[in-house]
């Protein structure tokens, strides 16, 4: 335990093993986040393939924009 726990001068205490926990689910958070964005990419190059237009919708300043792809 002393080997994973360090103290630094401010008096904090870290445990590595949590700073680890925390990064490897980052990077899974990460992953998904990727995989979510090309999951978007192909949906957007179907919908241009079927009728030349990309609709975007949400929470945006414009919820109801189009974009015409030429």
């Amino acid at each position: 335990m002393a080997d994973t726990i360090r103290e630094l001068n401010v008096g904090l205490t870290i445990d590595q093993t949590d700073i680890a926990a925390t990064i490897r689910g980052l990077k899974a958070i990460q992953r998904e986040a990727k995989k979510a964005t090309q999951a978007l990419r192909e949906l957007e190059a179907v919908q241009i393939k079927q009728n030349g237009v990309v609709e975007y919708g949400g929470n945006n300043d414009v919820s109801d924009a189009r974009r015409v792809l030429r």
